[in-house]
This record gives structure tokens, sequence and C-alpha cells, in this order.
């Protein structure tokens, strides 16, 4: 739904009803979203929602996982790098 459509919808209902529904979506939101957009500081205090934050590595950081890659393809770990790195599906085309 757009949010012009939410709108039109959530004017049909009287202030009891929209608590009820935002709990409900509440209980539906895995904690850890909530955590990382600060939902609970939001319904508090009303303060703008947070965005979701992206970890950025460092050049540093990003050298040392390149190196730790390349020193496990080295050694031939390359089925251990595949189990780590890649979904169920994804690894049946590799490991047959």
């Amino acid at each position: 739904m757009l949010v012009k459509e939410i709108r039109l919808e959530l004017s049909k209902y009287d202030r009891k009803e929209l608590e009820e529904i935002i709990i409900e979506l509440y209980k539906k939101v895995p904690k850890k979203v909530k955590e990382s957009y600060c939902i609970d500081e939001y319904i508090k205090n009303k303060k703008e929602l947070a965005t979701k934050k992206e970890e950025k590595l460092s050049f540093d950081e990003l050298i040392n996982e390149i190196k730790w890659f390349i020193s496990f393809v080295d050694k031939d770990y390359i089925v251990l790098l595949i189990t780590l790195f890649l979904s169920k599906n994804d690894k049946n085309g590799y490991l047959k």
C-alpha cells in the first residue's frame, strides 16, 4: 500500500482502534529492527526515526578481510569458505 492509501484507510478508525492496530503491528516487528530503527525511542519521545545504518569497513579492515580470505584459499579451505558464505541452496551447485 502507498502512504496515501494507508492514511485513507486509517482515517476510518477511531483512536482506540488505531492504538490496537499500532500495538499489533509493534508485536510483529522483530526486536532487531526495533533496535536498529530506535522505534521505542520514537514512541516515547516522538523523535525522528533513525535510518538503518550499514556498517562500512575502513580501508585497513578491508585489507585484513582480503588477506584472511586469500589465506583460506591458499590453504585449500575453499569448502569451508563455501559453507561459511553461501546459503544451502547456493552450495548445492558447488559441492556436487
